[in-house]
């Protein structure tokens, strides 16, 4: 390998391990992993989370249900009755 390319190589090596020295820990654990108290998600108006729509009522993707839709969730998160459908 040309000399030029040997000192790239071993200066992008150490930036990458000052990139990973300086990163922020990772989180513990995703907020979806646990039940918790339910809470409304709302739908963001184009997409933009600082312009929260209405409430998203918590239902299964059609796609998944048929032709009928089963019952509104209306507590926890829903996952144990999509595990039910």
């Amino acid at each position: 390998m040309p000399e030029e390319n040997q000192t790239r190589l071993a200066q992008l090596q150490t930036e990458l391990k000052t990139l990973k020295d300086t990163m922020p820990p990772e989180p513990d654990m995703a907020c979806a992993v646990e039940e918790g108290d339910p809470i409304n998600q709302k739908v963001f108006i184009r997409g933009d989370n600082n312009s929260p729509g209405p409430d998203a009522p918590k239902a299964f993707p059609l796609i998944m249900t048929k032709s009928d839709q089963p019952p509104a969730i209306d507590k926890g998160s829903g996952r144990l009755e999509l595990a039910q459908c």
